[in-house]
């Protein structure tokens, strides 16, 4: 009886151990229950949309800058004490432009900061920045609309006709462009769309300026 105890218990002491030195497996992120395996394309769309904020909340923080500063006031040149405000107004849209420098938040910045100039009567300042929005426009709308904005800004804020011509001229040649490749009808299709949005205003702008070239003779 004592010898059939004793190989009883050696029999569960055997067992108890065979299962304590069972080895577990490892433990990894699929392993845990609740956690989320971060793949290399989830981090991409994380900092993509991180940059993209970044780029919007310049631009509102800019935008509200001006409106705050233009609601104070009256269209005219500045006054001493409020050049430190229209400085940081104009810091404000250039760190929005940085963030996006050929990109839409940067041609719209560029559009408002212009504006900002032409609104305490820094007409040059204007120009300048409406010059480097044609410069630096990368794609066949985007070229357009610069020089559109450009043509518009003569013709309306400097009063300068002949200039004005020259840059609706320029906008016209850059609307004919035709597809680098004349099979890709994609592109064809995207060009012509272009033509349709921008040939009336730009004709408009060239008609105006003509008109009153011809008065002034």
């Amino acid at each position: 009886m004592r010898i059939a105890t004793l190989i009883v218990l050696s029999i569960v002491l055997g067992a108890s151990q065979s299962r304590a030195e069972k080895p577990r497996p490892p433990v990894g992120p699929k392993a845990v229950e609740g956690v989320k395996e971060v793949r290399p394309q989830d981090e991409a769309a994380d900092a993509a949309h991180r940059a993209h904020s970044a780029r919007v909340d310049a631009q509102t923080t800019a935008d509200l800058a001006r409106a705050a500063f233009e609601r104070k006031r009256r269209p005219g040149p500045l006054a001493d004490d409020e050049r430190g405000t229209f400085d940081a107004i104009v810091l404000a849209y250039r760190k929005a432009i940085d963030l996006d420098p050929v990109g839409e938040i940067g041609g719209y910045c560029r559009l408002r900061l212009a504006g900002a100039h032409q609104y305490v009567g820094d007409f040059d300042g204007a120009g300048r920045i409406l010059t480097e929005a044609v410069n630096v426009a990368r794609g066949p709308e985007a070229r357009v609309k610069a020089l559109y904005e450009m043509a518009l800004f003569e013709l309306q804020a400097r009063k300068r006709p002949a200039q004005a011509l020259e840059w609706a001229t320029r906008a016209r040649a850059a609307l004919e462009r035709t597809p680098d490749d004349p099979a890709n009808q994609v592109e064809a299709d995207h060009l012509a769309a272009i033509r349709a949005k921008w040939e009336t205003g730009i004709g408009q702008v060239m008609e105006r300026a003509g008109a009153e070239l011809r008065l002034e003779k």
